[in-house]
């Protein structure tokens, strides 16, 4: 009796696993001669989840939690196409790819002397691998594939083919897809989209690595946004003030008042959706570091885990802003004990 009960709840797990994941499946086509493609790399961003096309331009993606996803989908010779895709909902994808063309009278390319290339470089090391945590031991392997071009003091950075990033602290290789990278000199704003799909180097694992994965994801804007939706904020070490002040004057304002996590996120009914709300900055403290933050909408949905489901949701300042890609863990990323 005690074998079939056994077997009965290992069924039921085993069910709740395959309602809990699900695939995508789809073909990529060329858009002015509709012939598929293959070799086409579909990767969900941020995670280690991804495939290659096939000779007959058809892909599929499986064991993906459920929710929405970002699929990037590229390939050399063509633009990168990024759609979010709810796999609960999921139909067979039709993905049109267009034709790369390349104009370089219209662009001004900065690259024909070494020196001024090195410089940019610095400059775009320092804002896209970050200054904080483990960015001594994050390299870019593939960095000459990067082009810089400036216009009235903006320098932007972008790449035909992913950025190869090995970071031997966290034991990740990360390609990263550079969608948009622009740095304003004398304002001091950096502006970026950037794409991922990590992988593990086995060769690399060790307890070492393990807790130096917890280390980066501790205090992330991720990490602070999951405890957020779980109701953990004061359990993760955040405080959180609000700030009704402008950007300029953030630092001088009176922010006494600690927020309650049901005065800034809702669930929406029924659904595992929080409706994340703030006019103002926030300003967040976590083991002496903090950050400020600022909705670009009147209001942002976040999942489950605390994933943004929309675009470009939040302008970040301070300790976030410092940190880089050698910080990143990938999504729905467990940590070993």
């Amino acid at each position: 009796m005690k074998y079939a009960i056994l077997f009965i709840l290992l069924i039921q797990f085993n069910l709740f696993c395959q309602q809990n994941i699900g695939r995508i499946t789809g073909i990529i086509l060329d858009k002015n001669t509709f012939q598929p493609i293959e070799n086409v790399n579909v990767v969900i961003s941020n995670t280690y989840f991804g495939s290659v096309s096939l000779s007959d331009g058809t892909f599929e993606i499986t064991k993906l939690p459920l929710g929405i996803h970002e699929v990037v989908i590229s390939c050399i010779g063509y633009e990168i196409t990024v759609k979010r895709v709810n796999v609960a909902n999921s139909k067979k994808l039709k993905i049109f790819l267009t034709p790369k063309t390349y104009n370089l009278d219209k662009v001004n390319i900065v690259g024909e002397v070494p020196e001024k290339w090195n410089e940019d470089y610095e400059v775009f090391s320092k804002l896209f691998i970050g200054e904080e945590g483990f960015y001594e031991d994050c390299k870019i392997l593939n960095k000459e594939i990067i082009q810089f071009s400036w216009h009235n003091d903006v320098m932007k950075a972008f790449a035909d083919e992913p950025l190869i990033v090995l970071n031997k602290a966290l034991g990740f290789k990360i390609d990263c897809y550079l969608i948009n990278f622009q740095w304003e000199k004398y304002k001091g704003i950096i502006k970026y989209s950037i794409k991922t799909k990590f992988t593990d180097l086995d060769s690399l694992k060790s307890e070492i690595v393990n807790e130096n994965r917890k280390a980066a994801y501790n205090g992330t804007i991720e990490h602070f946004l999951k405890c957020l939706v779980k109701d953990e904020v004061l359990e993760g070490g955040y405080k959180v003030y609000y700030n009704s002040s402008s950007f300029d004057t953030r630092l001088r304002s009176n922010m006494d008042k600690i927020i309650a996590r049901d005065e800034l996120v809702k669930q929406v009914a029924d659904k595992d959706l929080f409706i994340f709300k703030c006019d103002g900055y926030l300003k967040i403290i976590n083991d002496r570091n903090i950050s400020w933050l600022r909705l670009n909408q009147k209001q942002v949905m976040l999942d489950k885990n605390g994933f943004p489901i929309d675009h470009f949701p939040f302008e970040v300042q301070g300790y976030w802003a410092r940190m880089g890609i050698s910080e990143m863990v990938p999504k729905y990323f467990e940590f070993e004990d």
